[in-house]
């Protein structure tokens, strides 16, 4: 477990936490006491989730999914996984 000093230690390094799961699997249940537990040690928590634009959101989530195939959906997951990775992520740990 990482605890306050590694934070005064190291800086203003960065990392990453990834929770990762299908719909339903309790992925908030788990990060909301996570990230209340970081705070109560001095760290700075960003949660953010995916997919992360609106239209992946759409499609994947509403009725037009319906029309892509496994391949192609996985592929636009892919897609919104890299610019999510680039537009946010990247940033977030760079700050």
């Amino acid at each position: 477990m990482i605890g306050k000093n590694y934070r005064k230690e190291r800086g203003k390094d960065s990392f990453l936490i990834a929770i990762e799961g299908i719909d339903g699997v309790g992925k908030t249940s788990t990060i909301k006491p996570l990230k209340a537990h970081l705070e109560s040690l001095g760290y700075h928590v960003i949660v953010t989730a995916e997919p992360y634009l609106e239209r992946t959101i759409e499609i994947i989530h509403g009725e037009e999914g319906a029309q892509y195939d496994q391949d192609e959906l996985y592929c636009l997951f892919l897609r919104d996984r890299e610019r999510h990775y680039k537009d946010f992520i990247a940033q977030a740990l760079k700050n």
